[in-house]
């Protein structure tokens, strides 16, 4: 397998998940190498939230996909993907990213 460049289910889900990456649910965040603009974690680990959200509907959106996204399922692991959540849905991959400058 080539190096992993995001945290993604390896297998059929939800059948068996091969963790070919190392990892079986979340992964430390910066665990596989940046991508060209020296960015690491931009899709797959866990899902997270963006700032566009409707608190009327109790739903906010989420982008990028999980670690429980795989070829035969969620195929929209992607930073441009974005889904409607609701907020309060008991779940491990939803996240949310903290950026700053070193």
């Amino acid at each position: 397998m080539d190096e992993a460049r995001a945290n993604t289910w390896q297998g059929i889900f939800p059948i068996a998940n091969m963790a070919e990456d190392g990892f079986y649910e979340a992964a430390p965040i910066g665990c596989h190498p940046a991508d060209d603009y020296g960015l690491h974690d931009m899709s797959g680990n866990v899902w997270e939230w963006v700032s566009d959200a409707d608190p009327a509907s109790n739903q906010g959106l989420i982008k990028d996909g999980s670690f429980l996204c795989a070829e035969n399922y969620c195929q929209r692991y992607r930073p441009a993907a974005r889904h409607r959540q609701e907020f309060d849905l008991a779940t491990n991959h939803i996240g949310y990213r903290v950026a700053y400058q070193e």
